[in-house]
């Protein structure tokens, strides 16, 4: 099982800076964005939650000592539209929105392993939902390749995030390269919060973890596919 230490060494990895990602897990730690315990050797196993809260630490620009508050921010963005790319060749299709998906979106999103379940929750916290689904549902199916992300976009006090996942077909090569084929769908979910309004004067900064950085988390929560 996975430690608060191995996410702290993902996180010196994934941000190439350890000063940073040091500052983010104990100020974390110490406002209560992770499970709390011992130290050492007997420090408590990471839940799903933390991972997620892993994810978010790394997008976030905010500084350590507000983390907790950002990454509350970003966990509560709700899905607000679904695109799909039929044999990622066709061009994206949608937005299809949650409560109105076409049958064959949904099909889609099976074949991801990522249902609708749990994705409009009355808390409006569908993308740390989707976080937590992404690792024990989609990963131990498919791996995150090269073009697989998570990204986060602020333009002013606009937030907003995507994910976007790509089937790997057969005649895909292990490094991830897309080709075309059959069977070999995309899909973009879209989170946000209808709240908000974009102010076109501020520009707009995006932030993206790829499938090399995703595959590092799913490495760790393997052990708790078992018991999702």
């Amino acid at each position: 099982m996975a430690k608060l230490t191995d996410g702290r060494n993902w996180l010196e990895r994934t941000l190439g800076d350890e000063g940073r990602a040091h500052s983010l897990i104990v100020k974390g730690r110490d406002q209560g964005l992770f499970t709390k315990g011992k130290r050492g050797g007997n420090a408590p196993d990471l839940i799903l939650a933390d991972f997620a809260a892993l994810v978010f630490c790394a997008l976030s620009s905010a500084a350590p000592s507000k983390i907790k508050e950002s990454v509350e921010e970003i966990m509560s963005l709700g899905l607000v539209g679904i695109e799909i790319d039929a044999n990622d060749v066709a061009g994206w299709r949608g937005p299809f929105y949650p409560n109105n998906l076409p049958d064959d979106v949904n099909d889609v999103l099976e074949g991801f392993s990522l249902g609708m379940r749990g994705m409009q929750r009355p808390d409006g916290a569908a993308l740390a939902w989707a976080l937590i689904m992404l690792f024990v549902a989609h990963s131990p199916e498919h791996d995150f390749n090269s073009f697989d992300k998570i990204e986060l976009i602020e333009q002013g006090d606009f937030l907003s995030a995507e994910i976007t996942l790509h089937e790997k077909a057969a005649g895909v090569s292990a490094d991830g390269y897309r080709r075309e084929g059959p069977g070999h769908n995309a899909i973009r979910l879209t989170f946000g919060n209808d709240c908000q309004h974009i102010d076109p004067t501020r520009m707009e900064i995006r932030r993206t973890l790829y499938g090399p950085a995703l595959n590092g988390v799913a490495e760790m929560t393997k052990f708790m596919r078992a018991t999702k």
